[in-house]
């Protein structure tokens, strides 16, 4: 039950920084292609 609440924390976590991943992606991708 640990070991289950861990990961799904952990998944959360990957969740968030993929999400914000994207995000400084595609606005680094914006603002290259702006100029």
């Amino acid at each position: 039950f640990t070991a289950i609440m861990a990961f799904s924390v952990l998944g959360e976590e990957i969740g968030i920084f993929t999400a914000l991943g994207g995000i400084l992606t595609m606005t680094g991708v914006y603002l290259v292609e702006r100029h």
